[in-house]
C-alpha cells in the first residue's frame, strides 16, 4: 500500500469509530448512574449548597461530598429543557468529543494510522466507562493533561491556564486528581533529570497550586478526602473492583504499557518523566476498574511516539491542522444528525420498569420501596417522593447498610427482619434476584413485571 493509502486508511478507521459511537448515544439512556446523576443536578441547586449535600433516604444517613456537582447540574438543566433526548444529545457529544480529543492528541505524535490505532485502543480500554454521566468529562481531560506535560518537558514552558481548569475540573468529576498527579510525576521525573532544575521546580507549583484550587471549589475542602471515602465502598462497587486479565478489558491498556516501555527503553528514548508515566498508568491497570479505563489514556501518547519511531510513515505534520480541522467538522455534523435523531430514537429510558410507574406515582410521600441499587437509582429520580432503602450514590450509605443490604438482595439469613424493619408498601426487584423467590414464598403478591424487574406488595397491602 502507498503512504497515501495507509493515511486514508486511518482516517477511514476513526470516521468509523466516529459513527458508532455517535449510533450508541442514539439510543435510549440506560445507564443506571445518569438517573441518580440528573436528580443529584435538580437537588443540589446553588453552588453554595453544595457543601451539604440533600438525602434521599432516611437510611442515607453517611456526611458526604458530592464529587461531581458542576457537572450533574449541567445534565439536569439539559433535560428539564430538552427532556431524556437532550440528555442523549449531549453524551453524544461527549463521546465524539472524547474521540477527537484522543485522536488529535496521538496525531500530534504518529501518522495518521498509528494514530487511530492507539485512539481505537484508548478507546476501547476505557468503553466500561463510556456512559452517559459525569466521568466523561475526565476521560477527555485526562490525555490532554498528559499531554500538555509532555509538551512542557520538551519545551520546559509551564501552562498555568492548569490550574484554573483544574479547579473547573474538580466540580465535574473524581478523577481531576489523575490531572495533579501527572503533574506531579512530570515534574518530578524532571527535577530527576531534566536539563534545567530551576524550571522544573517552577513548574511543579502547578500540581501544588491545583490542589489549592481544588480545595477552594464551594464543595470546600472536604473535596480533597474523598478518594479515601470511596476507598471504604470500593468492595462493593464492581467498577472499584480489580480487572481479570481473563477477559478483554485491561488488555488494550496493557499493550499499550508494555510496547511503550520497551520500545522507548530499547532506542534510549524514555525519559525518567515517561518512565514514571508508563508506571503511572502501569498501576492504574492492577488498581480497579476504573483507573484501568485511564490507564490507556495515560500512555496512549507514548505508545503511537514509539510505533512512530519504528515505521517509515511520515507524520505529515503539514496537513496534520487541515485534518483535525476536517474531523471536527465531521463530528459537528454527527452532533446535528444526533440532534435530530435523538427525540424518535431516545425520547423514553430503556432497561428501567416505566409500566410500574403509575403504582409507584401512588406511593406517598416518605413511604418505603424495597429495592436493589440500579432500581433505586431510577426511582429517586423518576419517583423523588418514595423513600428507597438504596442507590447507586452509595457514598451517602454506611457501608454496614450497603453490606446488609447487599446480602438481603441475595435472600441471606436474617433478611425477614430487615424487610420488617423497612416495612415497604411495595418491592421494585431484578427478577432473577433470590429475594424475591423468598419473598413471594413469604406471601408477597406479583403485580407487575417489567424490562427484567417485578412489583411486589405484601400480603397485606396499604394499597398506595
Amino acid at each position: 500500500m502507498s503512504q497515501r493509502a495507509f493515511r486514508w486508511a486511518g482516517i477511514a478507521a476513526l470516521l468509523i469509530l466516529m459513527t458508532r459511537l455517535a449510533s450508541v448515544a442514539a439510543q435510549p439512556l440506560s445507564n443506571a448512574d445518569t438517573w441518580f446523576n440528573l436528580r443529584l443536578g435538580a437537588d443540589l441547586g446553588a453552588p453554595w449548597h453544595w457543601a451539604d449535600p440533600p438525602r434521599w433516604s432516611t437510611y442515607a444517613t453517611t456526611d458526604w461530598v458530592p464529587t461531581q456537582p458542576l457537572a450533574a447540574a449541567g445534565m439536569s438543566a439539559v433535560e428539564r429543557v430538552a427532556g431524556l433526548p437532550g440528555v442523549a444529545w449531549l453524551y453524544g457529544v461527549g463521546l465524539l468529543t472524547f474521540l477527537l480529543t484522543v485522536y488529535g492528541i496521538c496525531r500530534a505524535y504518529a501518522s495518521p494510522l498509528i494514530a487511530a490505532l492507539g485512539t481505537c485502543l484508548a478507546v476501547i480500554g476505557a468503553s466500561g466507562s463510556l456512559s452517559a454521566r459525569p466521568q466523561l468529562v475526565s476521560l477527555v481531560l485526562v490525555p490532554l493533561v498528559v499531554h500538555v506535560w509532555l509538551r512542557t518537558q520538551e519545551d520546559g514552558r509551564a501552562r498555568w491556564w492548569l490550574v484554573p481548569m483544574t479547579w473547573l475540573w474538580a466540580m465535574c468529576h473524581g478523577f481531576w486528581i489523575v490531572g495533579v498527579a501527572t503533574g506531579f510525576v512530570v515534574t518530578a521525573g524532571l527535577l530527576i533529570a531534566g536539563p534545567d532544575r530551576r524550571q522544573a521546580a517552577r513548574s511543579a507549583v502547578i500540581p501544588l497550586a491545583s490542589l489549592v484550587v481544588a480545595a477552594l471549589t464551594p464543595v470546600g475542602p472536604k473535596l480533597l478526602l474523598t478518594p479515601f471515602v470511596v476507598n471504604d465502598r470500593a468492595h462493593l462497587i464492581s467498577e472499584w473492583q480489580r480487572a481479570s486479565f481473563a477477559s478483554i478489558d485491561p488488555w488494550p491498556a496493557t499493550i499499550m504499557v508494555l510496547l511503550a516501555g520497551a520500545l522507548l527503553a530499547s532506542r534510549k528514548h524514555l525519559t525518567v518523566a515517561e518512565g514514571l508515566l508508563i508506571a503511572m498508568a502501569a498501576g492504574g491497570i492492577v488498581l480497579n476498574g476504573r483507573t484501568m479505563a485511564i490507564a490507556g489514556l495515560i500512555v496512549v501518547p507514548l505508545f503511537v511516539r514509539a510505533l512512530q519511531e519504528r515505521v517509515s510513515f511520515p507524520l505529515d505534520a503539514e496537513s496534520r491542522a487541515v485534518e483535525l480541522r476536517r474531523l471536527w467538522l465531521t463530528g459537528a455534523a454527527m452532533a446535528v444528525v444526533l440532534g435530530v435523531a435523538v427525540p424518535h430514537t431516545a425520547d423514553e429510558p430503556a432497561k428501567v420498569p416505566t409500566a410500574f410507574d403509575a403504582r409507584l406515582d401512588a406511593v406517598r410521600d416518605g413511604e418505603t420501596v424495597l429495592n436493589d441499587p440500579p432500581a433505586g437509582s431510577w426511582l429517586v429520580w423518576r419517583h423523588p417522593q418514595v423513600n428507597v432503602v438504596v442507590d447507586g450514590l452509595f457514598d451517602a450509605y454506611p457501608v454496614s447498610h450497603l453490606e446488609r443490604t447487599l446480602s438481603v438482595m441475595q435472600a441471606q439469613p436474617g433478611w425477614q427482619a430487615y424487610v420488617a424493619r423497612a416495612d415497604p408498601v411495595l418491592a421494585v426487584l431484578a427478577a432473577g434476584e433470590p429475594l424475591v423467590g423468598a419473598l413471594r414464598d413469604s406471601g408477597w403478591r406479583l403485580v407487575d413485571e417489567d424490562a427484567g424487574y417485578v412489583l411486589l406488595e405484601p400480603a397485606k397491602s396499604r394499597q398506595p
